[in-house]
């Protein structure tokens, strides 16, 4: 974006030339000349001029949403939701299933790290797996111009996010689901209808809040 010309035959994004220009200007201590990166054509610093007719065509481009597929980013923090979840489901198992130990041992033995990516790959082509859709994977199916695109993002429900109180990153589409559980959310204590957050809730009411019944130490 920002097309502009060094010389009469190519184009250059404003940002990266300017970047270039710097450090060729560090380096020869000349300033006033600028080199082509393409054709070594030598011209004046003055001649680099903005091609807005390159910028409204760049403008206009159809694409489509960055997460209309898995990315790095985006397979990482799938990876680290499925595992969350993961762990949930062995601790329900754990409560409700005795379950032969050295059994599950001999089966982790076997597992290696491009298992574990199999297995994810698997369930993102599948549509995941697990309780209340944790594994489910939906992709942006948003086309549009180029210069729609971050007017996009700031609403796209794939985009991932973080949460402002837990710091834990998540589906802006998923926000709601996320409040019923993150540990930091502000819930109401029943006793001083303070919002305290939800993983010091119980510390609150016995220890904190003044309108918590207690025990007189004299009298009992």
């Amino acid at each position: 974006q920002d097309a502009v010309a060094v010389c009469e035959s190519h184009f250059f994004c404003k940002t990266c030339i300017e970047s270039y220009i710097q450090q060729k200007s560090i380096n020869s201590m000349v300033g006033t000349v600028v080199e082509c990166p393409s054709c070594r054509e030598r011209v004046g610093r003055s001649h680099v001029k903005r091609v807005k007719f390159v910028d409204r065509i760049v403008r206009n481009l159809d694409i489509k949403c960055p997460n209309h597929e898995i990315t790095a980013i985006r397979a990482i923090y799938l990876e680290k939701k499925m595992k969350r979840s993961s762990s949930v489901t062995h601790v329900m198992r754990d409560d409700d299933i005795d379950y032969d130990e050295e059994e599950e041992d001999e089966d982790d033995d076997g597992d290696d790290d491009d298992g574990e990516h199999k297995r994810v790959d698997a369930d993102i082509a599948g549509g995941g797996s697990g309780s209340g859709g944790v594994g489910v994977v939906g992709l942006c199916s948003w086309t549009g111009k180029l210069e729609k695109l971050s007017e996009h993002i700031q609403a796209c429900e794939h985009e991932i996010i973080r949460c402002v109180r837990c710091k834990h990153c998540i589906e802006r589409g998923h926000k709601r689901m996320h409040d019923e559980e993150c540990e930091m959310f502000p819930v109401t204590c029943d006793l001083c209808k303070d919002f305290i957050p939800r993983n010091f809730l119980e510390d609150h009411i016995n220890t904190r809040c003044m309108y918590t019944t207690v025990q007189c130490p004299s009298c009992r």
